[in-house]
């Protein structure tokens, strides 16, 4: 008797945590999709930096005067595009694909990461990686 009860328990706890984690990033995900929708119609605006031996670019998304997306492209070792969004000039949102390196040198698993901002810090942070790292402070 006291085991369906105690399953009931369980399973509204973890979809009460579900819930809150969703809420936690709704307006993140809200404004990811609002800037997407929109970033044919804004201003794109490209940034190159040259400092042998470092070569990048950047592009930039303006939407009324205020940049709303900023990506970069990385380098040959597999990764994907670094994207960062923005709400008043500060960072929202980030996520980034790439690949790990094997031994060999070669490509190895896709690694989707993404940090999610609120009053200018980080707040959450989900990773694909296996054995993700340890951050310290001063990272």
């Amino acid at each position: 008797m006291k085991t369906p009860a105690l399953l009931t328990l369980i399973a509204l706890l973890f979809a009460t945590i579900s819930a809150s984690a969703q809420n936690e990033t709704a307006h993140h995900r809200a404004a990811y999709d609002s800037i997407n929708k929109a970033e044919a119609s804004m201003k794109k605006v490209k940034a190159t930096h040259k400092d042998e031996p470092t070569e990048f670019a950047l592009t930039g998304y303006l939407q009324g005067g205020e940049v709303k997306k900023i990506v970069s492209p990385c380098g040959d070792d597999g990764s994907g595009p670094m994207k960062y969004y923005l709400e008043g000039e500060q960072p929202l949102f980030v996520c980034s694909i790439w690949s790990k390196m094997t031994d060999d040198g070669k490509r190895g698993a896709k690694v989707e990461e993404r940090l999610y901002f609120k009053d200018g810090a980080i707040f959450k942070w989900i990773t694909t990686e296996k054995t993700a790292p340890v951050f310290h402070g001063e990272d």
